[in-house]
């Protein structure tokens, strides 16, 4: 039988963690507040009372009133220290768990040592005992109180209240039936509302614990994407486009007037088989550092080893005066291996582009141009626009291209 019951006991009555613990603590200092300060104007109605009867009817024998007078200013002065000093910690409770509960636990001490005076006080006057009934509803009905300090402390509540009224007040054993059953009755739904606070409280935290590791799982998740939209439309060397990442741009393009680009760097397998492929790769690094900063990484694509592509709306003029000083910061960086600036060569087509196949035949045209500067010596660029383009919009810029976040878009769409 003791294997039986030991879980449901140990269950019942076994320690919380620190934080239910903190929320009953937090729980309990609104319970007690409240309490207070309606003890407070309780006792000062009562005080107000008293006094009046101990001006208006000097025929009463003041020590009566006196006595219970002074019970009630003193209890009115505790109830309100009590709630103020509660009322500053109701935002610390962690960190000061212990001395809150230990004011907690000497108030409510107070508060039934009040119950017992003031009725064994009525008891003798012919009245009744509902102030230690009231007392210890407020201490044992209301308040979250741990089983054990609940059992023990009423079973001392009710056995000093008889210590003290029996030598005094005859008292009928009825009354103490009554008076067990009572305490036996509160104790009960003090323990059950202990086990329901603490199982809230248990829930509450898990399912805390478990947004928190959903909400983490989400943000690697996040980053997981992030990371594979970068390995997946972005060239790991250059930190420009890739192949996949012009197929997704690619319908975007519809609808505009394009400048295409082709590209590629001089004698680069040169300088790569010659000083080897670090040497290479830097020589790439920077190149696509400079068509990102005069391009925009959203236009720049590379296509091949050497080869970039550049796809944008801007005119001859604009087109010229941005390789021209490409090109002049290029000179600047020198390969130190062989004490050389790489160069670059360049075809740019221009023209309109209303279906997905125009920008295959744009690129294409621009490819020609590229092989002409190849075999013409290299170190140059070569802009041409389609003859049936208008010749006044060869140079205007168009600025509705903006590809910024439509591969974005495009990916939320599918994953959605």
């Amino acid at each position: 039988m003791k294997l039986r019951f030991d879980p449901f006991f140990h269950y019942l009555f076994k320690h919380k963690s620190s934080d239910i613990i903190a929320s009953i603590t937090a729980q309990n200092i609104y319970c007690i507040s409240l309490i207070a300060i309606v003890n407070f104007f309780i006792e000062l109605y009562f005080s107000l009372w008293n006094y009046s009867i101990m001006i208006l009817h000097p025929e009463i024998p003041h020590l009566y009133i006196v006595i219970r007078l002074n019970s009630c200013v003193m209890m009115m002065l505790i109830s309100a220290i009590v709630f103020l000093y509660l009322i500053s910690y109701r935002n610390k409770v962690s960190g000061n768990v212990k001395k809150i509960c230990f004011v907690l636990l000497v108030y409510s001490i107070i508060e039934i040592a009040f119950g017992i005076y003031i009725s064994v006080y009525d008891l003798l006057l012919g009245g009744n005992s509902y102030v230690f009934f009231i007392m210890t509803l407020c201490v044992f009905g209301i308040l979250v109180i741990n089983p054990y300090g609940s059992i023990t402390l009423s079973i001392i509540s009710l056995v000093a209240f008889y210590l003290v009224l029996i030598p005094v007040y005859d008292v009928d054993y009825s009354d103490v039936l009554n008076m067990t059953e009572y305490f036996f009755f509160i104790n009960f739904i003090s323990v059950i509302r202990y086990y329901l606070t603490c199982t809230w409280y248990e829930n509450h935290f898990e399912l805390k614990r478990v947004n928190e590791e959903l909400t983490l799982a989400k943000e690697r998740l996040e980053k997981s994407n992030e990371m594979l939209h970068s390995i997946s439309f972005y060239d790991e060397l250059s930190c420009v486009k890739n192949r996949n990442a012009l197929r997704a741009d690619w319908s975007e393009y519809n609808g505009h007037i394009l400048s295409v680009m082709m590209m590629d760097i001089d004698d680069f397998k040169y300088f790569n088989d010659t000083f080897g492929h670090t040497v290479g790769d830097n020589v790439i690094k920077e190149v696509a550092t400079l068509l990102i900063k005069y391009f925009g990484v959203e236009h720049c694509y590379r296509i091949g080893g050497d080869e970039f592509l550049i796809i944008s709306g801007y005119g001859k003029k604009s087109f010229e005066e941005k390789i021209s000083s490409l090109r002049k910061d290029l000179t600047k960086f020198r390969i130190k291996e062989a004490d050389v600036s790489p160069t670059i060569s360049c075809g740019i087509y221009r023209g309109v582009c209303d279906y997905e196949n125009d920008l295959r035949v744009l690129k294409d045209m621009a490819d020609e141009l590229l092989y002409k500067i190849k075999k013409t010596g290299k170190d140059s660029f070569m802009f041409k626009a389609d003859p049936l383009l208008p010749t006044g919009d060869i140079d205007i810029d168009d600025s509705s291209i903006s590809l910024k976040g439509a591969m974005e878009s495009k990916i939320n769409n599918s994953i959605s």
